[in-house]
């Protein structure tokens, strides 16, 4: 292999693929690029869950062939070198020498043979577009599992034009159009939407294998592993109940959140509950530790229920259900429940649902 590539272009390639790079690994290889140079030069990196080729023509070609170079050194020397540096890359057996103006490296390369069998493409692609997409993943992806213990719900799920996430206790439901069924596992959706704001495409496109879910972003490749386990059916165990809800409260959004923000001070390290305390014109917002401590600050808002309400709930849970929401002002909607099952808090505006069970705890 030998070739001819800027600072700048090499950089990005490097710095997409180490995204998915382990810091750790019993398998040394998996900290490495692979490095595949013919009429593109294709940076790939895997830790055998996901996998990024990232992929340019902006190259100048010699000779061909494929190299594994150690990540972290890699990663390094290029991090030194200014934008429109001119970098030469020479490899000849296991010996590679990488030179920039009067610097120069050496490394010791591994067989490229050793190196994980990269997924192939899948054969049928749709056409996504990107911002529906980001905009639908971002607004329920705080919702999903990240406990082992409960794979099914560890995913942000993709079926007949919703989009999906659910942890057991809470759950978020956005409409989402021109997306194909998918599953997407909720280990790669920080690493996806990063390469998906990098681009300036309008669309990207997905396809799915046996074994692979395969996002094709401009000249680049984002790869996830499929999950075993299926996204369960959450309408008749979490938003079936909510939709009952009838009593309506509207308050401002951001003085919601501000609320919620002040108050977190004295919320209880282990329930981290916070109590909703509605009134005519009015909602308190208020926490207490285990210690005693209280914080409780009053939002004007508007009740349209017949009397007065009170829940508990996780106080993160709500912030990430009231900064779903998109417009000034947030419509909560309680429900009478009973003593055994107290009614879910059910956010609703248009077609989008989040829905948060109650908490135990007295406040």
């Amino acid at each position: 292999m030998k070739l001819s590539i800027q600072a700048f272009v090499l950089r990005g390639l490097i710095e997409k693929a180490a995204s998915v790079l382990p810091s750790r690994s019993a398998i040394d290889i998996l900290r490495d690029f692979y490095i595949e140079v013919g009429d593109t030069m294709e940076v790939a990196a895997t830790d055998l869950e996901l996998s990024v080729i990232a992929s340019t023509t902006d190259i100048e070609v010699e000779r061909p062939g494929i190299a594994v170079f150690p990540g972290k050194e890699l990663r390094d020397v290029v991090k030194t070198l200014p934008d429109a540096a001119e970098v030469f890359i020479e490899v000849d057996e296991l010996k590679a020498k990488v030179k920039s103006a009067r610097a120069s490296w050496e490394f010791r390369l591994h067989k490229s043979t050793t190196y994980p069998a990269l997924p192939t493409d899948a054969e049928t692609f749709y056409e996504v577009p990107r911002d529906t997409f980001v905009s639908a993943v971002e607004r329920v992806r705080n919702s999903a599992s990240h406990d082992a213990v409960h794979p099914s719900l560890g995913m942000v799920s993709v079926k007949g034009g919703k989009m999906r996430a659910a942890d057991g206790s809470r759950a978020a439901q956005v409409p989402v159009e021109g997306v194909p069924d998918l599953q997407i596992p909720i280990g790669a959706v920080d690493d996806l939407l990063r390469m998906l704001r990098l681009t300036a495409a309008d669309t990207f496109e997905v396809a799915t294998t046996e074994n692979h879910i395969v996002f094709k972003i401009g000249d680049d490749r984002f790869i996830a592993t499929r999950l075993a386990a299926t996204f369960p059916d959450i309408d008749k165990a979490l938003l079936k109940p909510a939709l009952t809800n009838s009593d309506e409260l509207e308050v401002d959004r951001d003085a919601l959140l501000t609320a919620l923000r002040r108050v977190s001070v004295t919320a209880d390290a282990e329930t981290n509950a916070v109590r909703l305390s509605v009134t005519k014109k009015t909602v308190s917002v208020r926490t207490k530790d285990k210690t005693g401590n209280t914080a409780e600050e009053v939002v004007d808002a508007i009740w349209k229920g017949s009397k007065t309400r009170a829940v508990a709930v996780n106080l993160t849970h709500l912030k990430d259900l009231v900064a779903m929401n998109t417009g000034q002002n947030v419509t909560l909607f309680f429900g009478e429940g009973s003593k055994t099952s107290p009614a879910p808090l059910l956010l609703r505006e248009d077609t989008s649902i989040g829905v948060l069970n109650q908490i135990r705890v007295t406040l």
